[in-house]
């Protein structure tokens, strides 16, 4: 049972971070204007500043846990103590921190790329879509032509 559950979890986590990253995949930066694209780059840079300011919050108040062990007096009571209360909870804040920081800086690495190579050449897209008339009051399939240079 726990492993069922176990892998149940891992798998919707699993889940959660494809779906996550399908807007930075390079196809679908590759689809959207240049505003768009600022909208995901100051998302990115957030991302990634967010992680660093995380990181460094999380190993100061990891360092401080551990500047307790010497300081301790009381045979190693408060030292445990601060390490359970506040060394765990700031390991687990560098973790994230870290992960938010390779993240950021990967979608800011893709996002320039896009853009340098924007600026070089002209794209062309051309894709399916679909319409709704009113009238008919349906979808009709059609085609999308995007320029752009």
């Amino acid at each position: 049972m726990k492993k069922t559950v176990i892998i149940l979890f891992l798998f919707f986590i699993s889940a959660g971070v494809i779906i996550a990253q399908n807007p930075y995949s390079l196809e679908n930066l590759e689809k959207l204007s240049e505003q768009e694209l600022d909208v995901y780059y100051n998302k990115a840079l957030k991302l990634q500043k967010s992680g660093k300011t995380a990181t460094r919050v999380g190993l100061i108040s990891l360092g401080a846990s551990f500047l307790t062990i010497p300081l301790d007096d009381s045979g190693g009571m408060v030292a445990a103590t601060t390490i359970m209360v506040v060394g765990i909870p700031a390991l687990v804040t560098t973790i994230v921190g870290v992960s938010m920081n390779s993240t950021g800086k990967k979608r800011v690495e893709r996002i320039n790329l896009i853009k340098n190579s924007a600026l070089n050449d002209i794209n062309i897209y051309l894709g399916p879509c679909l319409q709704y008339n009113l009238a008919a009051k349906n979808y009709q399939s059609g085609i999308t032509l995007k320029i752009k240079f």
